[in-house]
């Protein structure tokens, strides 16, 4: 007579009983991850950064500005609550926290960028310049020896100007002038030359 053959389920059960402890093991250690993560964003706190570059100038949009959460130690000093409608002083790049020091403290677009004293005026250069916002030129005014006398007919006009905005390729200039500079442009524009030439920037 043949012997029928037993199989012990013995090692099948103590397979699944290990792989169920695993799994228990497993979940138990997820949520407590899970949890000590929850635990630490708790903490964050919210800081509006700049959604896309803007250059010098621009005004912020609502859609230049969304919110990040952050630990408390990364936040930035000085957070600008509402940079919504004000100009920008300084570049900034995706990411960039909006804070005070990138933002004029009052005005709009050219005008929030003079400084006080300053008036905005435009200027077309005998040969366009490409420069770009915040940089630095100097205008000069070369008369024609046809029709004025002198030996000095080359003039300063602004020794130091700063670029406020740049239209056409750098065909129309928008520049920062102290209000004598801005009455000396008026009077060379029509009569006179004129040239811009970028300056260095400052060590």
């Amino acid at each position: 007579m043949r012997r029928r053959r037993t199989i012990s389920r013995r090692p099948a059960v103590l397979g699944a009983v290990s792989v169920a402890a695993a799994l228990v093991a497993l979940g138990l250690s997820s949520a407590a991850v899970s949890g000590a993560a929850a635990k630490a964003r708790a903490g964050f706190v919210s800081v509006k950064v700049a959604a896309r570059p803007l250059p010098e100038g621009s005004v912020v949009e609502p859609s230049d500005v969304r919110v990040v959460s952050v630990p408390p130690e990364a936040a930035p000093d000085g957070p600008a609550s509402d940079p919504v409608g004000r100009t920008v002083t300084l570049p900034v790049l995706p990411g960039d926290a909006w804070v005070e020091a990138r933002l004029a403290p009052s005005g709009r677009g050219v005008s929030a960028l003079l400084s006080p004293g300053q008036v905005a005026a435009a200027v077309a250069p005998a040969i366009p310049l490409r420069v770009a916002v915040g940089e630095r030129v100097r205008v000069t005014a070369t008369f024609d020896p046809e029709r004025f006398e002198g030996s000095d007919l080359v003039k300063v006009v602004a020794a130091d100007a700063a670029v406020l905005a740049v239209e056409g390729e750098g065909s129309r200039l928008i520049l920062g002038l102290e209000a004598r500079e801005r009455d000396q442009l008026a009077l060379a524009q029509g009569v006179a030359r004129i040239d811009v030439a970028l300056l260095p920037p400052d060590p």
